[in-house]
């Protein structure tokens, strides 16, 4: 069952950097929750508070893409290390850097997005060392 969910993680981030808005959010289960990386942000609940709450947060962005780098397999949640490249719409300045989430799965859905400021705060997160 983990590596499916492995693939239902790759397959979201695939859609999402394609842009393909309704693929990436068939993946989500209906009472899926997403919590930010910056304190500051907001927390999306439900399929339309995430759908919500990412289009907002990206279209501050010329160009946003998150890539998978490295998948941990923790059976019903993936720790991930991400790997972000976007250009500020308003500034047009490249941030490139690299995060930890953690991504719980059930039924075949995704119901929790959880981002850190490192792969090791999710990995301890989901009980799981380096």
């Amino acid at each position: 069952m983990s590596q499916e969910n492995v693939e239902i993680v790759r397959r979201f981030y695939e859609a999402f950097n394609r842009g393909d808005r309704d693929g990436w959010a068939r993946l989500l289960g209906s009472d899926v929750e997403h919590i930010p990386l910056n304190i500051g942000g907001s927390t999306g609940r439900g399929v339309e508070g995430v759908v919500r709450v990412i289009s907002e947060f990206t279209s501050h962005f010329e160009s946003y893409e998150v890539s998978p780098e490295r998948f941990y397999d923790a059976g019903d949640q993936i720790v991930l290390l991400l790997y972000r490249r976007a250009r500020s719409a308003r500034t047009r300045v490249l941030i490139e850097d690299r995060f930890g989430q953690v991504v719980s799965l059930r039924n075949g859905r995704i119901v929790r997005f959880h981002s850190f400021p490192g792969v090791s705060e999710a990995l301890d997160a989901a009980g799981l060392s380096e």
